[in-house]
């Protein structure tokens, strides 16, 4: 699974430690880092953060960041993450720093998508990200994308749905679905 790790200043300059070990356990559960910042990818300024934050997040399959303090680079990859429609965990240390407060101001098809899990020391961390990690595959989250279709293949979509009493975007599902299905029979 890819996955995006992020965090805030303040974290990285009290619990930089801390972040290697999420990191490492990231790596160690064999998960893909999106964007590997701790190690390696040097950025210079905030648009370009806020550009490579925005790219990890897009392809990722969710979101883990530390909550721990409440800042605005927090702020900003949770509302990018929000508007990818990511599942989102913030890990937040307990007794240590300024921690991110539920979230009120995200609708109800949102608040779906978020995780809260607060830890005491770097060992329950592992057990907080499987868990994250078996949500993620037990939602079998939906991607969404916009498709243009000629004027024949709409109208077949719309008579086709209406005879089984599905949508379009059904259709076309079960379309691909049974395509990838015989993919993989031919493939064996």
């Amino acid at each position: 699974m890819i996955l995006h790790f992020g965090g805030s200043i303040p974290g990285i300059k009290t619990h930089l430690k801390d972040y290697h070990e999420i990191r490492s356990t990231i790596l160690k559960m064999e998960h893909t880092l999106a964007r590997d910042w701790l190690v390696g990818q040097k950025h210079e300024g905030i648009v370009n953060i806020f550009s490579e934050n925005e790219k990890s997040i897009s392809r990722s399959d969710g979101v883990i960041l530390d909550a721990t303090f409440d800042t605005h680079g927090v702020g900003i990859q949770l509302a990018i993450a929000l508007m990818y429609k990511r599942p989102i965990l913030l890990l937040i240390k307990k007794n240590a720093g300024n921690p991110i407060t539920k979230p009120k101001l995200i609708n109800a098809q949102d608040k779906k998508l978020l995780q809260t899990a607060e830890y005491e020391n770097i060992a329950e961390v592992e057990n907080i990200i499987a868990g994250f990690v078996a949500w993620i595959e037990s939602n079998g989250q939906l991607a969404r994308f916009n498709i243009e279709l000629d004027r024949k293949l709409d109208n077949y979509l719309r008579l086709k749905s209406k005879l089984n009493h599905t949508s379009k975007a059904e259709e076309i599902r079960r379309l691909v679905e049974d395509d990838l299905n015989q993919h993989d029979k031919d493939s064996k």
